[in-house]
């Protein structure tokens, strides 16, 4: 495993009302973190991800898809950022590239 697994990505994402942190672990995992209660909101196995989808625009919006659960979206003003490590995270751990739909629809 490479460096970028331990990385905590210390981006706040904004989603309904509640803040997010977005963490990915040395366990190959992807965890949803409120911070004001530490509490795990969310744990989702790299392996169990399709695809990220997000559109051309400039609108801050991603989406993790899970298909053995239901789809994560995401807000985040860095949001091309996290989508490079979440596909940096993923390749390392399976050894293939996570695959990227960019839709303006």
């Amino acid at each position: 495993m490479t460096v970028i697994m331990v990385i905590t990505m210390m981006m706040i994402m904004m989603m309904n009302i509640a803040y997010l942190l977005l963490s990915i672990a040395i366990d190959g995992s992807i965890y949803n973190i409120e911070p004001s209660s530490v509490k795990i909101r969310r744990r989702i196995p790299l392996a169990n991800i399709s695809h990220v989808s997000t559109s051309l625009l400039n609108d801050n919006f991603f989406i993790i898809h899970v298909p053995t659960e239901y789809d994560y979206v995401y807000v985040s003003c860095r949001k091309t950022e996290v989508v490079s490590i979440l596909r940096q995270a993923y390749h390392d751990a399976m050894g293939e590239e996570l695959t990227l739909k960019l839709e303006n629809e």
